[in-house]
């Protein structure tokens, strides 16, 4: 699976380390999207709307959120932002 990074994700990225977030916590749920295997409920998948729309987010601990969109038909993964609501809402 082709994963893309958009550079507003890749921006992000640098804010978290700053933040001295744990990082694997990231690889292990990207890992489990491109693997395509179902997504624990903890981390509370949903749709978005609006601009968002047909993105999804998962809550990579409670205000740290991952926002992606899976094209399964393309075999991609695009990752647009991460960070905590107050970031990217």
């Amino acid at each position: 699976m082709e994963i893309i990074q958009k550079s507003r994700f890749l921006k992000d990225i640098k804010k978290i380390k700053k933040q001295n977030k744990k990082l694997d916590k990231l690889k292990n749920v990207i890992e489990t999207l491109v693997s395509k295997k179902k997504l624990p409920d903890k981390l509370k998948p949903h749709p978005l709307i609006g601009d968002w729309r047909p993105c999804w987010d998962i809550h990579i601990e409670p205000d740290w959120l991952l926002i992606y969109y899976l094209d399964k038909e393309a075999d991609q993964l695009t990752l647009y932002r991460t960070g905590s609501h107050a970031d990217l809402f």
